[in-house]
Parts: structure tokens; sequence; C-alpha cells
């Protein structure tokens, strides 16, 4: 996820694009990877969000969390990011929006049963080698199956993936049984007409680096509430190792995003603001979700070990338009998919399975 990282629309994406984006497919040349590192170098210099003080306090902040020769463990402090179950937010939907409200995170364990988890991560995988496939091909655009923002990662280019999800069944299945249980505290938090923003699954590959700190999108417009609500749905058990993300709670706020904005030229300003910040980094289960405010600033931990996939979706105000990139969602969704309306929606939906994209 990226804070601030524009760019062009898909449909204006030029060729060489297509090609570099290939490229991630196969080797590069020493000089392409010198020329990628440079301009990591120059981006990371340029813009807040990747300021080189995030990724040095992600550093600190992996090394305070796990140690330095022990194995990283799970990090999580209920006061800092609340936990609760499926059944206690159901019972109690209020409580989990206002944890959610007040910490900027939240996680609920067993939301999705392991074997519909199991089945969605297949579908999920299949997705993501059919995407790639057609990158390969040549056959398709980067932008049309991959979020923009992963798109331009330097020494991660293919290492980090954000793959658009078709409604397939499984997909289509997961959201639903997912929305039973948060629906009611994502409406209390941005609307019973909220919109379907975000719809993927996020993969990070083993040797991928760490993130620089950053929120997904801008604190929302008066000042007041959550611009989206996203959720982060572990498809499998996940291990310390695989790079689980850091959250900082509570930095959701206008307040924080003011001093955080106001240190973007200022590496040293900015390093000593994020390490006076707590953190979190929860270690999921196969069915367990974190959601969280988009504007909540986190960042993915380094991934050493084995692939990591999580299922990704995110509901947004109807009246707010998040600013600088385009959210993981397939054209085909776009605007379409409203919270008060997913009963229907998410019924069965005819699928085209050579392309799995929805009829």
């Amino acid at each position: 996820m990226g804070w601030g990282a524009g760019g062009s629309c898909a449909h204006s994406t030029p060729r060489w694009r297509t090609c570099e984006s290939a490229a991630l497919l196969g080797s590069q040349t020493a000089a392409t990877r010198q020329s990628t590192r440079e301009t990591s170098v120059r981006k990371e210099e340029r813009v807040g969000w990747r300021h080189a003080a995030s990724t040095r306090w992600l550093q600190a902040a992996h090394k305070a969390l796990y140690g330095v020769l022990r194995g990283p463990r799970d990090v999580e402090e209920p006061a800092l990011c609340p936990r609760l179950s499926a059944a206690q937010v159901a019972s109690d939907p209020s409580a989990a929006a206002l944890h959610l409200t007040q910490a900027g995170v939240l996680r609920v364990d067993g939301v999705i049963d392991k074997a519909l988890a199991r089945a969605l991560h297949a579908q999920c995988e299949q997705q993501l080698e059919l995407a790639l496939r057609h990158l390969r091909s040549g056959g398709a655009r980067p932008t049309d199956w991959l979020a923009e923002h992963l798109l331009s990662l330097g020494p991660d280019l293919g290492k980090r993936h954000d793959c658009k999800l078709p409604l397939l069944p499984h997909v289509r299945e997961a959201l639903a049984q997912a929305l039973r249980t948060l629906a009611a505290p994502i409406r209390l938090v941005v609307g019973s007409d909220a919109e379907l923003f975000e719809l993927s699954v996020v993969v990070s590959e083993p040797g991928c680096g760490r993130q620089p700190l950053h929120a997904d999108f801008p604190q929302y417009a008066d000042g007041e509430g959550a611009v989206a609500i996203v959720a982060f749905v572990a498809t499998h058990d996940l291990r310390a190792t695989m790079g689980p993300t850091i959250f900082l709670p509570r930095t959701h706020t206008a307040q924080f995003h003011a001093a955080f904005d106001a240190t973007a030229d200022d590496v040293d300003a900015r390093e000593k603001l994020l390490a006076a910040q707590p953190a979190v980094s929860p270690v999921l289960r196969s069915g367990d979700v974190v959601l969280m405010d988009s504007a909540l600033i986190h960042g993915g931990g380094a991934n050493i070990v084995s692939r990591r996939a999580l299922f990704h979706f995110s509901f947004k105000r109807p009246d707010a338009y998040p600013g600088g990139r385009f959210s993981s969602l397939l054209e085909s969704l776009r605007g379409k998919h409203f919270l008060n309306e997913a009963d229907d929606w998410l019924a069965e939906a005819p699928v085209d399975e050579a392309t799995g994209m929805v009829l």
C-alpha cells in the first residue's frame, strides 16, 4: 500500500511500462538492477511516505519487537491492538466499532472457517498465476491485474504482489462469510452504503524486504471518521518470519497526520516521530482478520521464509474519494457494489473460466 504514490491510469499505461513489469517475471541485467536501485533511492528522497526515516524506523522496530538472535515472535498488546473473537464482534458490533475507531486497528479471530480459508488460498494462488501468465504473454497490461502502487518497488519488484480478484466462487463465499461478522462494525464506521473499494490478494515472496511505513489513504477530509476500512484476512497460518505487518495504533488521526506530513522533508524529525509511536505486529492464524482504518500508519515486514498471502478487501465512504493512488479493484467491479446490497451481489455470478472475469 502506498502513501501519495500517484501514477497514470491503467488505460494510459505506456507500452514500456508493460514490458518493464513483464521483465520482473524473468531475469534483469545488472545495469537494469542498478538503474532500479538508483531510481528507488531518488524516489525515497523525493516522496515523504517512502522516506529513509520510515525504513530505518521499521528496521529498529523489528529489532526491538523481535530481538536480534531469537526468531520473531507474535507481538501484541491488547491495550494497543484490541483482539476479539468473531462471536464477540457479532454479539456487540458497537464495541468493535468503538475499538476500531479509537485504535485504528482491530484483530478479530475466527472470522472465516479454516476449510474455506484453504480453498480461498488455493483460488487466490491460481488467480495470481493466471495474472502473471497474462503478463508474460503480453496479453494484458500490468495494471489490468496488479495494483499500480507495487509496480515500482526497485529491488522488491516481483517480490510483492497486490493481485486484483474477480468475484470467483471462493472469493465470493469468503467475503460473504466475513461480512456476516464484520459488516455491522464496518457499517457503523463508514456507513451502510459504503462502497466496495478494494478486492485483492496481497502476497509477499521470500526475500522481500520491509516496506516503508505508510498509510493507504489520507485522513477523511473533515477530520472526522475513516475514509475506508481495510480488512486483511489470513488464508493460512502465518509465521513471524513471513514478515507480518507492523501497525502503529492511533496514528490514523488528523492530528498525527499533520505531524507526519510536517516531517516530509526532515529525515531526523520523521524518524523521531515514528520512534515515539508504539507498534504491534499480529501473527494471524488461518481465518483471522485485522481491520484497519485506511489512514493508519503501517508497513509490511521482511519475508525470509515462504510466500505469505492475505485476502484483502476494503469499503469506503460513498462520499469520499481517497487520493494518491488507484485502489486494488478490477475495473469491472468499480462503483457497482455496496455494503447494504452485499447479499444480492454476493449471490451466484457467472465467471469466464479463461480470464477469471465476472460476466
